[in-house]
């Protein structure tokens, strides 16, 4: 499971209710799970502010999971991104989406303090993402998710494949430099980016393990990770090294204590949840005695 915050360069409004529960709805892919969505327009359209909702999606490798399951998951991940200071003074709605083939939990919440009908910010990347990444560990631990932490999980290609088609093309891409490099064609990272600026394909970026790549009907690059785009691909000797330091972290993860790490994430997260929990509560005496 991983859990990500959109983006609302509008800042959001009732917009992102219509998205949430689109045609989807009729098609029996997406589902109110707990609010109510007459409440939570009403509260979005009252609001002056540009930066109105805050959105974002606990998504899994699952098809589905237990509704009991959903409940605690939700109600957790609550705690931990507006504590126990906040019950009570928030507005939020849970959307279920199974279109794509796994379960999405989406949440829509307006930045509005119920109470003092005050402007707050539930998610605050700088500070808040460090508790919210403690949070998705101890749950994937708790429930025996999937972790994008988990080195067998690693993907090639990072970003975004909301650009389906042109997506196919880096795809592709990555599949034929693959293929170029098993029949040593290429024999090294260097003669990689030689082949692909020699094709008109820009290399706009390099990193010690990563390379961003453009193609040219593509108006922004995509990260390509591992293996042969690594800058210690020097020969093949040191791409099999680069496997099997691949393959040792994947078995040291599979084999690390599950009990301890699951003990130390839930101290870890208990101290951010306390300390955020510390600070809304002064914010709400501020508030009051105003």
């Amino acid at each position: 499971m991983i859990c990500k915050f959109f983006k609302t360069q509008k800042g959001g409004g009732v917009s992102s209710v219509d998205y949430m529960l689109n045609e989807r709805v009729n098609q029996g892919t997406a589902r109110i799970l707990k609010g109510d969505e007459f409440l939570t327009r009403e509260l979005i359209k009252s609001m002056s502010q540009k930066h109105k909702t805050c959105v974002g999606v606990l998504s899994f490798e699952e098809k589905n999971i237990d509704e009991n399951t959903k409940k605690e998951i939700m109600q957790s991940f609550e705690n931990a991104l507006l504590t126990p200071a906040m019950q009570g003074r928030y507005n939020i709605l849970w959307i279920e989406h199974t279109d794509k083939g796994r379960l999405e939990l989406n949440f829509i919440i307006p930045k509005m303090d119920l109470e003092s009908k005050k402007s707050f910010n539930p998610y605050y990347h700088p500070i808040d993402n460090k508790r919210i990444d403690f949070w998705r560990d101890f749950v994937n631990l708790c429930y025996g998710f999937t972790n994008p932490k988990d080195p067998s999980k690693e993907q090639t290609l990072q970003g975004s494949k909301k650009e389906k088609e042109l997506f196919k093309d880096y795809e592709a891409l990555d599949k034929i430099l693959h293929k170029q490099v098993a029949n040593k064609i290429i024999n090294s990272r260097d003669e990689l980016i030689y082949l692909l600026e020699q094709n008109n394909i820009e290399v706009t970026r390099k990193g010690s393990d990563y390379l961003s790549i453009k193609l040219p009907e593509s108006k922004k690059a995509k990260r390509f990770k591992g293996g042969i785009y690594n800058e210690q691909f020097r020969s093949f000797e040191k791409l099999r090294d680069l496997r099997t330091e691949k393959e040792s972290r994947a078995r040291e993860y599979q084999q690390r204590d599950i009990k301890a790490e699951l003990e130390r994430t839930k101290r870890e997260l208990d101290k951010f949840i306390q300390s955020k929990d510390e600070y809304y509560r002064e914010t709400i005496r501020k508030f009051n005695e105003r």
